[in-house]
Protein backbone atom coordinates (compact mmCIF):
# COMPACT_ATOMS: atom_id res chain seq x y z
CA UNK A 1 0.00 0.00 0.00
CA UNK A 2 1.36 3.33 -1.40
CA UNK A 3 2.19 5.85 2.02
CA UNK A 4 1.20 9.16 0.35
CA UNK A 5 -0.80 10.67 -1.84
CA UNK A 6 0.52 12.38 -5.48
CA UNK A 7 -1.97 14.57 -6.95
CA UNK A 8 -0.99 15.28 -10.82
CA UNK A 9 -3.39 18.20 -12.86
CA UNK A 10 -4.36 17.60 -16.21
CA UNK A 11 -1.99 21.22 -17.02
CA UNK A 12 1.20 19.50 -15.50
CA UNK A 13 2.94 21.68 -12.75
CA UNK A 14 5.44 24.34 -14.33
CA UNK A 15 7.78 26.55 -12.02
CA UNK A 16 10.05 26.50 -9.25
CA UNK A 17 7.74 25.87 -6.80
CA UNK A 18 6.30 22.51 -8.28
CA UNK A 19 6.50 19.77 -6.48
CA UNK A 20 7.15 21.65 -2.45
CA UNK A 21 5.51 20.29 0.18
CA UNK A 22 3.20 22.94 2.03
CA UNK A 23 0.73 23.07 4.99
CA UNK A 24 -1.88 25.04 5.53
CA UNK A 25 0.18 28.22 7.77
CA UNK A 26 -0.81 31.72 8.12
CA UNK A 27 1.50 34.71 8.05
CA UNK A 28 3.06 36.17 5.58
CA UNK A 29 5.97 38.52 4.41
CA UNK A 30 9.41 38.19 2.56
CA UNK A 31 11.16 35.03 2.46
CA UNK A 32 14.47 34.80 3.57
CA UNK A 33 16.78 37.42 2.09
CA UNK A 34 19.11 35.07 0.08
CA UNK A 35 17.16 31.86 -0.36
CA UNK A 36 16.31 32.02 -4.17
CA UNK A 37 19.12 33.82 -5.01
CA UNK A 38 20.22 31.06 -7.70
CA UNK A 39 20.63 32.42 -11.32
CA UNK A 40 20.92 36.00 -10.20
CA UNK A 41 23.75 38.11 -11.13
CA UNK A 42 25.35 40.57 -8.51
CA UNK A 43 27.11 43.80 -9.76
CA UNK A 44 26.09 46.56 -11.82
CA UNK A 45 22.72 46.16 -13.43
CA UNK A 46 23.30 49.16 -16.44
CA UNK A 47 24.95 47.22 -19.22
CA UNK A 48 26.23 48.75 -22.54
CA UNK A 49 26.60 47.05 -25.74
CA UNK A 50 28.46 48.12 -28.35
CA UNK A 51 28.80 45.76 -31.88
CA UNK A 52 32.05 44.91 -31.12
CA UNK A 53 32.27 41.06 -31.09
CA UNK A 54 35.64 40.96 -29.37
CA UNK A 55 34.72 43.30 -26.67
CA UNK A 56 31.88 40.75 -25.96
CA UNK A 57 33.19 37.81 -26.08
CA UNK A 58 33.06 37.06 -22.14
CA UNK A 59 29.38 37.04 -21.92
CA UNK A 60 28.20 33.41 -20.82
CA UNK A 61 25.24 31.48 -23.04
CA UNK A 62 21.96 32.91 -22.70
CA UNK A 63 20.00 31.09 -20.53
CA UNK A 64 16.30 29.98 -21.85
CA UNK A 65 13.96 29.93 -19.04
CA UNK A 66 11.65 27.02 -19.51
CA UNK A 67 8.67 29.06 -18.61
CA UNK A 68 5.26 28.15 -20.59
CA UNK A 69 3.79 31.20 -21.84
CA UNK A 70 1.07 29.54 -24.11
CA UNK A 71 -3.04 29.09 -23.07
CA UNK A 72 -3.03 25.90 -21.50
CA UNK A 73 -4.87 23.31 -23.54
CA UNK A 74 -7.30 22.22 -21.19
CA UNK A 75 -11.44 21.23 -21.44
CA UNK A 76 -13.73 24.16 -22.29
CA UNK A 77 -15.75 22.89 -18.76
CA UNK A 78 -14.28 20.20 -16.64
CA UNK A 79 -10.79 20.03 -15.33
CA UNK A 80 -9.06 16.17 -14.63
CA UNK A 81 -6.84 15.46 -11.48
CA UNK A 82 -5.17 12.15 -11.22
CA UNK A 83 -4.61 10.81 -7.70
CA UNK A 84 -1.90 8.16 -8.17
CA UNK A 85 -2.14 6.74 -4.67
CA UNK A 86 -5.69 6.03 -5.36
CA UNK A 87 -5.60 4.49 -8.72
CA UNK A 88 -8.51 6.98 -9.74
CA UNK A 89 -8.93 10.49 -11.60
CA UNK A 90 -11.12 13.13 -10.52
CA UNK A 91 -13.11 14.99 -13.09
CA UNK A 92 -14.62 18.36 -11.74
CA UNK A 93 -17.23 20.28 -13.58
CA UNK A 94 -16.20 24.00 -13.31
CA UNK A 95 -19.91 24.89 -13.42
CA UNK A 96 -21.73 23.17 -10.87
CA UNK A 97 -18.86 21.94 -8.88
CA UNK A 98 -19.68 18.52 -9.17
CA UNK A 99 -17.06 16.02 -8.40
CA UNK A 100 -17.10 12.80 -10.52
CA UNK A 101 -14.27 9.89 -9.34
CA UNK A 102 -13.11 7.79 -12.15
CA UNK A 103 -11.51 4.75 -11.82
CA UNK A 104 -8.97 4.19 -14.31
CA UNK A 105 -6.10 1.45 -13.04
CA UNK A 106 -3.02 1.36 -11.41
CA UNK A 107 -1.09 4.41 -10.69
CA UNK A 108 -2.10 7.30 -12.73
CA UNK A 109 0.82 9.65 -12.93
CA UNK A 110 1.21 11.76 -16.24
CA UNK A 111 -2.16 13.88 -17.82
CA UNK A 112 -2.22 15.47 -20.49
CA UNK A 113 -6.33 17.50 -21.90
CA UNK A 114 -7.33 16.90 -25.49
CA UNK A 115 -8.10 20.50 -27.27
CA UNK A 116 -11.39 20.80 -28.59
CA UNK A 117 -13.08 17.77 -26.77
CA UNK A 118 -13.59 17.13 -22.84
CA UNK A 119 -11.02 14.29 -22.71
CA UNK A 120 -7.99 13.67 -21.37
CA UNK A 121 -4.60 11.53 -22.01
CA UNK A 122 -3.45 9.50 -19.04
CA UNK A 123 0.16 7.54 -18.30
CA UNK A 124 0.46 4.88 -15.74
CA UNK A 125 3.67 3.70 -14.05
CA UNK A 126 3.33 -0.01 -13.51
CA UNK A 127 0.89 -0.08 -16.87
CA UNK A 128 2.41 0.08 -20.47
CA UNK A 129 -0.76 1.71 -21.65
CA UNK A 130 -2.57 5.02 -22.31
CA UNK A 131 -6.19 5.67 -20.68
CA UNK A 132 -8.53 7.50 -22.64
CA UNK A 133 -11.25 9.72 -20.59
CA UNK A 134 -14.23 11.08 -22.62
CA UNK A 135 -16.61 12.90 -20.52
CA UNK A 136 -20.10 13.38 -21.96
CA UNK A 137 -23.13 14.83 -20.31
CA UNK A 138 -21.19 14.17 -16.85
CA UNK A 139 -20.76 10.96 -17.27
CA UNK A 140 -16.79 9.84 -18.31
CA UNK A 141 -15.66 6.59 -19.96
CA UNK A 142 -12.11 5.14 -20.48
CA UNK A 143 -10.45 3.21 -22.81
CA UNK A 144 -7.25 2.12 -23.42
CA UNK A 145 -4.26 1.51 -25.68
CA UNK A 146 -0.90 -0.33 -25.46
CA UNK A 147 2.22 1.99 -25.11
CA UNK A 148 5.98 1.62 -24.99
CA UNK A 149 7.14 0.52 -21.41
CA UNK A 150 8.45 3.37 -19.50
CA UNK A 151 7.02 5.72 -21.28
CA UNK A 152 6.15 9.52 -19.51
CA UNK A 153 5.48 12.03 -21.58
CA UNK A 154 2.77 13.25 -23.56
CA UNK A 155 2.52 15.42 -26.34
CA UNK A 156 -0.67 16.31 -27.95
CA UNK A 157 -1.10 17.65 -31.37
CA UNK A 158 -3.06 21.48 -31.45
CA UNK A 159 -5.90 19.77 -33.45
CA UNK A 160 -6.14 17.32 -31.06
CA UNK A 161 -6.90 14.15 -32.91
CA UNK A 162 -3.08 12.66 -32.30
CA UNK A 163 -0.77 12.80 -29.66
CA UNK A 164 2.54 11.30 -29.31
CA UNK A 165 3.92 9.58 -26.76
CA UNK A 166 7.88 8.59 -25.57
CA UNK A 167 10.45 8.45 -22.32
CA UNK A 168 11.91 11.36 -21.38
CA UNK A 169 15.19 10.66 -18.76
CA UNK A 170 14.43 14.59 -17.62
CA UNK A 171 10.83 13.66 -16.71
CA UNK A 172 11.49 10.52 -14.50
CA UNK A 173 9.88 10.50 -11.14
CA UNK A 174 11.45 7.47 -10.10
CA UNK A 175 15.14 6.85 -9.75
CA UNK A 176 14.50 3.16 -9.02
CA UNK A 177 12.07 2.50 -11.70
CA UNK A 178 13.21 0.92 -15.31
CA UNK A 179 13.78 3.55 -17.80
CA UNK A 180 11.53 3.76 -21.12
CA UNK A 181 12.83 2.58 -24.33
CA UNK A 182 15.45 5.43 -25.89
CA UNK A 183 14.07 4.61 -29.69
CA UNK A 184 10.57 4.01 -29.53
CA UNK A 185 7.61 6.54 -29.75
CA UNK A 186 4.23 5.67 -30.11
CA UNK A 187 1.66 7.55 -31.62
CA UNK A 188 -2.09 7.63 -30.69
CA UNK A 189 -4.98 8.37 -32.63
CA UNK A 190 -7.57 10.57 -30.80
CA UNK A 191 -10.58 10.16 -33.24
CA UNK A 192 -13.82 7.84 -33.44
CA UNK A 193 -11.73 4.96 -34.51
CA UNK A 194 -8.71 5.34 -31.67
CA UNK A 195 -5.73 3.27 -31.95
CA UNK A 196 -2.34 3.40 -30.81
CA UNK A 197 1.36 2.43 -33.44
CA UNK A 198 4.48 1.84 -32.49
CA UNK A 199 7.76 3.57 -33.98
CA UNK A 200 11.13 3.74 -34.13
CA UNK A 201 13.06 6.86 -34.42
CA UNK A 202 16.52 8.22 -33.43
CA UNK A 203 18.42 7.92 -30.64
CA UNK A 204 16.98 9.98 -27.54
CA UNK A 205 14.17 11.92 -28.46
CA UNK A 206 14.28 15.52 -26.92
CA UNK A 207 11.56 17.58 -28.51
CA UNK A 208 8.26 16.75 -30.34
CA UNK A 209 7.55 19.64 -32.50
CA UNK A 210 3.66 20.08 -34.52
CA UNK A 211 3.33 21.71 -37.99
CA UNK A 212 0.31 22.00 -40.64
CA UNK A 213 -1.80 22.62 -37.22
CA UNK A 214 -1.10 19.70 -35.96
CA UNK A 215 -1.34 17.08 -39.36
CA UNK A 216 2.41 16.63 -38.51
CA UNK A 217 5.27 15.97 -36.22
CA UNK A 218 8.35 16.12 -36.10
CA UNK A 219 11.08 14.33 -33.35
CA UNK A 220 14.02 15.79 -32.59
CA UNK A 221 16.48 13.30 -32.06
CA UNK A 222 20.11 12.94 -31.23
CA UNK A 223 20.11 11.21 -35.03
CA UNK A 224 18.67 13.86 -36.79
CA UNK A 225 14.89 14.71 -37.57
CA UNK A 226 12.13 12.30 -38.14
CA UNK A 227 8.62 13.83 -39.97
CA UNK A 228 5.73 12.06 -39.61
CA UNK A 229 2.45 13.06 -41.11
CA UNK A 230 0.31 11.56 -38.25
CA UNK A 231 -2.97 10.43 -40.87
CA UNK A 232 -0.80 8.63 -42.76
CA UNK A 233 0.48 6.17 -39.98
CA UNK A 234 -1.38 2.80 -39.93
CA UNK A 235 1.76 0.49 -38.80
CA UNK A 236 4.69 0.32 -36.87
CA UNK A 237 7.70 1.21 -38.70
CA UNK A 238 10.83 3.13 -38.76
CA UNK A 239 9.65 7.22 -38.99
CA UNK A 240 12.39 8.55 -41.56
CA UNK A 241 15.54 10.80 -40.89
CA UNK A 242 15.98 14.21 -42.26
CA UNK A 243 19.87 15.14 -41.99
CA UNK A 244 20.17 18.37 -39.96
CA UNK A 245 23.39 18.01 -39.19
CA UNK A 246 25.81 16.35 -36.89
CA UNK A 247 24.70 16.80 -33.20
CA UNK A 248 27.13 18.27 -31.08
CA UNK A 249 28.60 16.74 -27.99
CA UNK A 250 25.68 17.77 -25.68
CA UNK A 251 22.08 17.76 -28.04
CA UNK A 252 20.37 19.80 -25.68
CA UNK A 253 22.45 22.56 -26.81
CA UNK A 254 21.21 22.62 -30.44
CA UNK A 255 17.89 23.92 -31.29
CA UNK A 256 15.54 22.87 -33.83
CA UNK A 257 12.34 25.05 -35.19
CA UNK A 258 10.23 23.85 -37.80
CA UNK A 259 8.03 26.59 -39.77
CA UNK A 260 4.27 26.23 -39.07
CA UNK A 261 3.38 24.65 -42.28
CA UNK A 262 6.26 21.99 -41.88
CA UNK A 263 7.98 23.19 -45.65
CA UNK A 264 10.78 23.69 -43.72
CA UNK A 265 13.17 22.61 -40.46
CA UNK A 266 16.34 25.35 -39.28
CA UNK A 267 18.80 24.37 -36.82
CA UNK A 268 21.32 26.25 -34.82
CA UNK A 269 23.82 24.36 -33.86
CA UNK A 270 26.22 26.10 -30.52
CA UNK A 271 29.67 27.63 -31.48
CA UNK A 272 28.34 27.41 -35.38
CA UNK A 273 28.09 31.26 -37.26
CA UNK A 274 25.61 29.51 -39.77
CA UNK A 275 22.03 28.09 -39.61
CA UNK A 276 20.87 25.20 -41.16
CA UNK A 277 17.94 25.26 -43.42
CA UNK A 278 16.26 22.13 -44.73
CA UNK A 279 13.60 21.37 -46.96
CA UNK A 280 11.40 18.62 -45.92
CA UNK A 281 10.25 17.80 -48.92
CA UNK A 282 13.20 17.72 -50.84
CA UNK A 283 15.25 16.36 -48.06
CA UNK A 284 17.59 18.63 -48.83
CA UNK A 285 19.76 20.79 -45.71
CA UNK A 286 21.03 24.40 -46.86
CA UNK A 287 23.91 25.64 -44.57
CA UNK A 288 23.68 29.42 -44.56
CA UNK A 289 26.25 31.52 -43.73
CA UNK A 290 25.88 34.32 -40.95
CA UNK A 291 28.46 36.62 -39.94
CA UNK A 292 28.76 35.19 -35.87
CA UNK A 293 27.32 32.49 -34.35
CA UNK A 294 23.59 32.69 -33.52
CA UNK A 295 22.53 32.91 -29.95
CA UNK A 296 18.87 32.01 -30.49
CA UNK A 297 16.62 31.33 -33.45
CA UNK A 298 12.72 31.24 -34.23
CA UNK A 299 10.29 31.37 -36.75
CA UNK A 300 7.41 33.55 -37.70
CA UNK A 301 3.75 32.28 -37.05
CA UNK A 302 2.99 32.97 -40.40
CA UNK A 303 6.24 30.70 -41.82
CA UNK A 304 7.37 33.79 -44.21
CA UNK A 305 10.81 34.37 -41.92
CA UNK A 306 13.19 32.75 -39.86
CA UNK A 307 14.91 35.16 -37.19
CA UNK A 308 18.53 34.55 -35.63
CA UNK A 309 19.44 37.20 -33.13
CA UNK A 310 23.29 37.90 -33.44
CA UNK A 311 24.42 38.81 -30.13
CA UNK A 312 28.03 39.51 -30.88
CA UNK A 313 27.33 41.98 -33.36
CA UNK A 314 24.12 43.28 -31.96
CA UNK A 315 22.34 42.43 -34.83
CA UNK A 316 18.79 40.49 -36.00
CA UNK A 317 19.17 38.63 -39.49
CA UNK A 318 15.97 37.61 -41.23
CA UNK A 319 15.89 34.77 -43.27
CA UNK A 320 13.16 34.68 -46.06
CA UNK A 321 11.39 31.97 -46.13
CA UNK A 322 11.91 29.99 -48.67
CA UNK A 323 14.10 31.93 -51.02
CA UNK A 324 16.72 31.54 -48.25
CA UNK A 325 16.62 27.88 -49.58
CA UNK A 326 18.29 28.83 -52.48
CA UNK A 327 19.50 31.87 -52.43
CA UNK A 328 21.52 32.28 -49.04
CA UNK A 329 22.76 36.18 -49.99
CA UNK A 330 18.54 36.79 -49.53
CA UNK A 331 19.23 37.83 -46.07
CA UNK A 332 18.36 40.73 -44.73
CA UNK A 333 19.95 42.27 -41.42
CA UNK A 334 18.78 44.67 -39.11
CA UNK A 335 22.03 46.73 -37.16
CA UNK A 336 20.48 47.92 -33.44
CA UNK A 337 23.01 50.45 -31.85
CA UNK A 338 24.63 50.40 -28.53
CA UNK A 339 22.17 47.82 -27.61
CA UNK A 340 23.42 43.94 -26.19
CA UNK A 341 20.48 41.19 -26.51
CA UNK A 342 21.02 37.84 -27.11
CA UNK A 343 16.78 36.10 -27.52
CA UNK A 344 13.96 37.63 -29.19
CA UNK A 345 10.26 36.62 -28.97
CA UNK A 346 7.87 37.06 -31.96
CA UNK A 347 5.01 38.72 -31.00
CA UNK A 348 2.27 36.39 -33.29
CA UNK A 349 -0.48 38.33 -35.60
CA UNK A 350 1.87 41.38 -35.92
CA UNK A 351 5.37 42.22 -36.90
CA UNK A 352 7.10 43.19 -33.43
CA UNK A 353 9.97 41.48 -31.87
CA UNK A 354 11.00 41.75 -28.41
CA UNK A 355 15.01 41.12 -27.73
CA UNK A 356 16.89 40.60 -24.88
CA UNK A 357 19.57 38.97 -22.78
CA UNK A 358 19.32 36.57 -19.57
CA UNK A 359 23.40 36.45 -19.62
CA UNK A 360 23.95 40.03 -17.90
CA UNK A 361 22.20 41.54 -15.73
CA UNK A 362 20.80 44.67 -17.94
CA UNK A 363 17.72 46.32 -17.16
CA UNK A 364 16.40 46.97 -20.72
CA UNK A 365 15.17 45.59 -23.62
CA UNK A 366 14.19 46.41 -27.13
CA UNK A 367 10.96 46.20 -29.60
CA UNK A 368 11.88 45.83 -32.93
CA UNK A 369 9.43 46.41 -36.31
CA UNK A 370 10.34 43.78 -38.85
CA UNK A 371 8.58 45.72 -41.32
CA UNK A 372 9.70 49.37 -40.54
CA UNK A 373 13.26 48.44 -39.04
CA UNK A 374 12.07 50.70 -36.62
CA UNK A 375 13.39 49.55 -32.83
CA UNK A 376 12.82 51.21 -29.44
CA UNK A 377 14.79 50.37 -26.45
CA UNK A 378 12.66 50.20 -23.23
CA UNK A 379 14.40 50.51 -19.38
CA UNK A 380 13.24 48.48 -16.93
CA UNK A 381 13.71 48.80 -13.32
CA UNK A 382 15.42 44.98 -12.90
CA UNK A 383 17.00 42.50 -14.54
CA UNK A 384 15.33 39.92 -17.31
CA UNK A 385 14.36 36.09 -16.21
CA UNK A 386 11.98 35.54 -19.62
CA UNK A 387 9.73 37.30 -21.61
CA UNK A 388 6.69 36.09 -22.91
CA UNK A 389 3.73 37.71 -24.80
CA UNK A 390 0.23 37.40 -24.47
CA UNK A 391 -1.76 35.99 -27.33
CA UNK A 392 -2.82 38.84 -29.54
CA UNK A 393 0.64 40.79 -29.58
CA UNK A 394 -0.21 43.49 -27.33
CA UNK A 395 1.43 42.72 -24.24
CA UNK A 396 4.81 41.49 -23.00
CA UNK A 397 5.06 39.94 -19.20
CA UNK A 398 8.72 39.84 -18.07
CA UNK A 399 9.83 38.21 -15.23
CA UNK A 400 12.76 39.68 -13.44
CA UNK A 401 15.48 38.22 -11.58
CA UNK A 402 16.44 38.86 -7.88
CA UNK A 403 19.59 40.34 -6.24
CA UNK A 404 20.62 38.82 -3.48
CA UNK A 405 19.71 40.60 0.22
CA UNK A 406 16.46 41.38 2.33
CA UNK A 407 14.78 44.25 0.70
CA UNK A 408 14.19 46.01 3.75
CA UNK A 409 17.24 46.46 4.87
CA UNK A 410 18.64 48.20 1.45
CA UNK A 411 20.01 51.63 1.63
CA UNK A 412 17.93 53.10 -1.47
CA UNK A 413 14.68 52.59 -3.54
CA UNK A 414 16.94 51.16 -6.31
CA UNK A 415 18.56 48.64 -4.30
CA UNK A 416 15.42 47.60 -2.44
CA UNK A 417 13.90 46.96 -6.12
CA UNK A 418 16.86 45.50 -7.28
CA UNK A 419 16.14 42.68 -4.00
CA UNK A 420 12.52 41.72 -5.13
CA UNK A 421 10.85 39.55 -6.92
CA UNK A 422 8.59 40.91 -9.55
CA UNK A 423 7.27 40.98 -13.12
CA UNK A 424 6.46 43.89 -15.66
CA UNK A 425 3.93 44.51 -18.10
CA UNK A 426 4.63 46.34 -21.32
CA UNK A 427 2.72 47.83 -23.67
CA UNK A 428 4.26 47.09 -27.05
CA UNK A 429 2.37 50.10 -28.99
CA UNK A 430 2.72 52.67 -25.94
CA UNK A 431 5.97 51.09 -24.44
CA UNK A 432 4.50 51.73 -21.09
CA UNK A 433 5.90 49.33 -18.16
CA UNK A 434 4.71 48.44 -15.09
CA UNK A 435 6.28 46.80 -12.44
CA UNK A 436 5.16 44.91 -9.80
CA UNK A 437 6.96 43.43 -7.42
CA UNK A 438 6.28 40.47 -5.71
CA UNK A 439 7.31 38.51 -2.10
CA UNK A 440 8.32 35.72 -4.07
CA UNK A 441 9.10 34.31 -7.55
CA UNK A 442 5.79 35.03 -9.39
CA UNK A 443 5.94 31.39 -11.10
CA UNK A 444 3.80 29.27 -12.64
CA UNK A 445 1.46 31.46 -14.34
CA UNK A 446 -0.91 31.21 -17.37
CA UNK A 447 -1.86 33.55 -19.83
CA UNK A 448 -5.59 33.33 -20.84
CA UNK A 449 -6.69 32.43 -24.35
CA UNK A 450 -7.31 36.11 -25.87
CA UNK A 451 -4.70 37.22 -24.32
CA UNK A 452 -6.72 39.81 -22.16
CA UNK A 453 -5.89 38.32 -18.21
CA UNK A 454 -2.72 36.76 -17.12
CA UNK A 455 -2.60 35.04 -13.92
CA UNK A 456 0.55 34.53 -11.75
CA UNK A 457 0.98 31.76 -8.81
CA UNK A 458 2.91 33.17 -5.49
CA UNK A 459 3.97 30.64 -2.90
CA UNK A 460 6.55 30.45 0.01
CA UNK A 461 5.77 27.99 2.37
CA UNK A 462 8.13 29.25 5.22
CA UNK A 463 6.67 32.70 5.04
CA UNK A 464 3.22 31.45 4.30
CA UNK A 465 2.68 33.34 1.22
CA UNK A 466 -0.07 32.03 -0.83
CA UNK A 467 -1.84 33.84 -3.18
CA UNK A 468 -2.39 34.33 -7.22
CA UNK A 469 -2.15 37.48 -8.37
CA UNK A 470 -4.67 38.43 -11.38
CA UNK A 471 -3.66 40.55 -14.31
CA UNK A 472 -6.18 42.71 -16.45
CA UNK A 473 -3.81 42.78 -19.38
CA UNK A 474 -5.79 45.97 -20.98
CA UNK A 475 -5.89 48.35 -17.91
CA UNK A 476 -2.50 46.79 -16.95
CA UNK A 477 -4.31 46.26 -12.66
CA UNK A 478 -3.27 44.31 -10.64
CA UNK A 479 -5.33 42.30 -7.46
CA UNK A 480 -4.00 39.57 -5.39
CA UNK A 481 -6.61 36.46 -4.86
CA UNK A 482 -5.73 35.06 -0.89
CA UNK A 483 -5.32 30.69 -0.86
CA UNK A 484 -6.50 28.60 1.39
CA UNK A 485 -3.52 26.23 0.38
CA UNK A 486 -0.15 26.93 -1.67
CA UNK A 487 -0.70 26.79 -5.12
CA UNK A 488 1.69 24.81 -7.82
CA UNK A 489 -0.37 25.02 -11.01
CA UNK A 490 -2.82 27.13 -12.87
CA UNK A 491 -5.10 26.47 -15.38
CA UNK A 492 -8.61 27.83 -17.12
CA UNK A 493 -11.94 26.44 -18.04
CA UNK A 494 -13.14 29.26 -21.24
CA UNK A 495 -17.07 27.73 -21.39
CA UNK A 496 -17.41 28.90 -17.43
CA UNK A 497 -14.93 32.49 -18.11
CA UNK A 498 -12.65 30.95 -14.51
CA UNK A 499 -9.11 30.26 -14.16
CA UNK A 500 -8.49 27.36 -11.64
CA UNK A 501 -5.20 27.12 -9.18
CA UNK A 502 -4.67 23.83 -7.97
CA UNK A 503 -3.07 23.98 -4.16
CA UNK A 504 -1.30 21.15 -2.04
CA UNK A 505 -3.87 19.37 0.38
CA UNK A 506 -3.98 16.19 1.65
CA UNK A 507 -7.20 15.47 0.29
CA UNK A 508 -7.18 17.24 -2.93
CA UNK A 509 -7.75 20.98 -3.09
CA UNK A 510 -8.83 23.75 -6.23
CA UNK A 511 -10.12 27.02 -6.40
CA UNK A 512 -11.87 28.98 -9.46
CA UNK A 513 -11.68 32.21 -9.83
CA UNK A 514 -14.19 34.15 -12.16
CA UNK A 515 -11.60 36.46 -14.34
CA UNK A 516 -14.38 39.13 -14.55
CA UNK A 517 -15.06 39.61 -10.83
CA UNK A 518 -12.29 37.46 -9.19
CA UNK A 519 -15.10 36.08 -7.04
CA UNK A 520 -13.55 32.53 -5.60
CA UNK A 521 -15.37 29.23 -5.24
CA UNK A 522 -12.82 26.49 -3.45
CA UNK A 523 -13.31 22.33 -3.84
CA UNK A 524 -11.97 20.23 -1.05
CA UNK A 525 -11.78 16.60 -0.84
CA UNK A 526 -11.86 14.76 -4.65
CA UNK A 527 -12.03 11.64 -2.13
CA UNK A 528 -13.14 12.43 1.47
CA UNK A 529 -17.03 13.84 0.43
CA UNK A 530 -15.86 17.08 -1.69
CA UNK A 531 -16.77 20.09 0.11
CA UNK A 532 -17.44 23.76 -1.88
CA UNK A 533 -15.92 26.86 0.73
CA UNK A 534 -17.34 30.20 -0.11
Amino acid sequence: MRSSIRLFFVLGCWGPACGAEGEDTGGGGYPDADADADGDYGGDSDIDADSDADADADIPPEVEVEADFRTPQAGRRYVYVADTSRDTVAVIDSRSLAIEIVEVGDAPFVLASIPGREAALVLYETMAQVGILETVNGETTISRLDVQPGANRIEVAPDGRHAVVLFDPARAVDPGASEGSYQDVTIIRVTDDPASIRLTVGFHPTDVLFADGGEQAFIVTEDGLHRIVLDEVSEPGVAPTLDIGPAPDDPSTREVVVAPGGEFALVRQPDLAAVSVVDVSARRRTEVALSSVPTDLDVSDDGSVAIAVLRDESTVAILPLPDVADDPESIRVIPIEGELFGQAVHAAGSSRLVLFTTAVPQESLVVLDLDSEDYYPVRLRKTVRTVGIAPGGLTAIVIHDKLPGDPRTAADLDERIDREYGYSLVDLDSLFVRLQTTPTNPEPFFLWEDGSHAFLALRDDFAGVRAVEAVDLGAFQVNTVHLPSPPFALGGVADTNQAFVAQEHKSGRITFIDIDSLATQTVTGFELGAEVME
